[in-house]
């Protein structure tokens, strides 16, 4: 039986594009990304860290030395529309109770999250939704938040 070798010509559907820290002493970050051209990539995931890059954007990177499946983020090429709000739930009153529920609320505006610690959260507000109805449910909450992408 011949053995089959693995197709170098087949793209690559799935990779990472890494973020250095902007302070020493902080980890980089690694975002999911689909590979669009050669060195362009699009983010697939809500940057936690990163700032200036969104979900959606076209991002230029470069393969590491580590693992070709990592790439060194380069700059953004073009924006997508979305935008990345970073939100710090720590000292929220009644966090068991209102946070699921400010986050159940934002998502039916369309916008989805993601949090590495419980504490800081990232959150993905696509470009059909209004600024105002997400400024107004976090801050219902009194939560400190930055628009970060």
């Amino acid at each position: 039986m011949a053995s089959r070798k693995p197709n170098r010509h087949k793209p690559v559907t799935q990779c990472k594009v890494r973020f250095q820290p902007l302070h020493a002493g902080e980890a980089a970050e690694t975002v999911r990304a689909t590979p669009i051209a050669r060195g362009r990539l699009r983010i697939d995931g809500i940057p936690l860290v990163a700032r200036g890059v969104s979900f959606h954007d076209l991002v230029q990177a470069s393969p590491g030395a580590d693992s070709p499946m990592i790439h060194d983020f380069s700059r953004v090429i073009q924006k997508s529309g979305h935008k990345t709000i970073h939100v710090n739930v720590t000292g929220m009153r009644d966090k068991a109770t209102r946070l699921p529920a400010s986050l159940s609320s934002l998502g039916e505006l369309g916008c989805t999250h993601d949090t590495r610690d419980q504490r800081l959260y990232a959150l993905n507000v696509p470009p059909t939704v209004a600024m105002e109805a997400v400024a107004a449910i976090l801050e219902g909450c009194q939560v400190a938040w930055t628009q970060v992408g």
